[in-house]
């Protein structure tokens, strides 16, 4: 367990080092294990956020932010898949081409807001 003084990334440096992994002390299990045949994913929103040392030993590999047209092509598959009405395409297209959606993250919110209304019942 991390102390209020502890810093995860320190914990994270040593095990890239295959040789330093393959004995690895677990400080949850209290116990040695090998983790020399683990790959490692590491994801950042904001890259200066990440300690200099962590981001060295890292292949760094940069997504770009989904275009509109990728967001309406994700959003038609994603009604498609969730049996929404077809109309609600055009209300995403318009949003995502007015910058309204940048985000999957975004266009999954609107999604589950109208696969959520969609189920809600009526209260007379």
């Amino acid at each position: 367990m991390f102390t209020h003084y502890a810093r995860p990334h320190t914990e994270i440096l040593t095990l890239p080092d295959r040789t330093v992994a393959r004995q690895h002390k677990d400080k949850y299990l209290q116990a040695e294990i090998d983790l020399s045949h683990v790959n490692f994913l590491l994801l950042a929103n904001d890259l200066s956020r990440v300690a200099r040392p962590v981001v060295d030993r890292c292949r760094v590999i940069q997504m770009q932010r989904p275009t509109a047209y990728e967001i309406v092509a994700i959003a038609k598959k994603e009604i498609d898949r969730r049996k929404l009405e077809p109309d609600l395409l055009t209300v995403l297209e318009r949003a995502a081409h007015k910058g309204q959606i940048r985000s999957l993250r975004k266009l999954h919110k609107a999604l589950d807001a109208a696969s959520g209304s969609r189920t809600r019942r009526l209260l007379h």
